[in-house]
């Protein structure tokens, strides 16, 4: 998705689902989801990668779709997802 800032630049932002395993005590083993948002302006790219969100990929689907309205870039991913565990989660 590109997005213009006042700027008038370009800014490419890019969500993706990530699959791994769980490490967490308990739960070793379980198939986990989780997001990397990866910006893109130029010559600057900046990313993000918050691994372990929830084991229902659909629910991780569901985030990366309000994240992905809502243009949040890849500074604020921790946040978002801290604040959305318990409501979307």
């Amino acid at each position: 998705m590109a997005v213009l800032t006042k700027k008038k630049l370009a800014v490419d932002l890019r969500y993706r689902i990530l699959e791994s395993v769980c490490k967490t005590e308990g739960a070793q083993g379980a198939t986990v989801y989780g997001i990397e948002v990866e910006r893109n302006c130029g010559e600057y790219r900046e990313y993000a990668v918050f691994e372990d969100v929830s084991t229902d990929m659909r629910k991780v689907y569901e985030l990366i779709s309000l994240l992905s309205k809502n243009v949040v870039p890849p500074d604020q991913l921790q946040y978002i997802i801290e604040d959305s565990i318990g409501i979307y989660i």
